[in-house]
């Protein structure tokens, strides 16, 4: 049998400013809002392959930015939730599939069609840290373990532990 790839889509719709909601009470119907969908996958060899290149380099990133190396990092507090966050961006810059944006009417419900988009906090780990909200990270995160279960683990899991989980096991 063969393998189907999952995926999973994350829509983000912006909220409405202090101005948009005046306006949709005054009854006004054209209120727009931006809409964006994120789609992860279970991870290809592509993507694992790019998942470990961007995991090697979060130990330089965080060097550079806390002075510590990651021994160092991994018993300071803060050092520590760096790490994770470069871990983090690492597993969704892999995951990520596409980035489509469209507009819908707040008020109409009428959308437009999906369009291709960039996130730049996929290419700049600096970028990903400082401009993505913490909820959307801890939603894309755990989309892509459920899709890649066992995947990121860092002990051996026996055939009855990747059955239960979805990993790959020999037997």
């Amino acid at each position: 049998t063969m393998l189907r790839r999952q995926t999973r889509s994350l829509l983000v719709t912006d909220p409405p400013t202090h101005e948009e909601r005046e306006r949709m009470a005054a009854g006004a119907s054209d209120v727009p809002a931006v809409q964006t969908r994120i789609t992860v996958a279970t991870l290809n060899t592509l993507q694992y392959g790019r998942y470990e290149a961007n995991r090697r380099g979060v130990s330089a990133w965080a060097t550079a930015r806390t002075g510590l190396t990651w021994d160092e990092a991994v018993e300071d507090a803060d050092g520590l939730a760096l790490l994770g966050a470069g871990l983090r961006w690492a597993r969704i810059g892999a995951a990520v599939e596409r980035v489509e944006t469209r507009t819908v009417n707040r008020v109409t419900d009428e959308v437009t069609d999906w369009t291709p988009a960039e996130w730049p906090a996929l290419k700049d780990l600096d970028t990903f840290v400082e401009d993505t909200a913490g909820d959307l990270a801890d939603a894309l995160d755990r989309l892509v373990f459920d899709l890649n279960p066992g995947l990121f683990r860092f002990e051996e899991q026996d055939a009855a532990d990747a059955k239960k989980n979805g990993g790959i096991s020999v037997v």
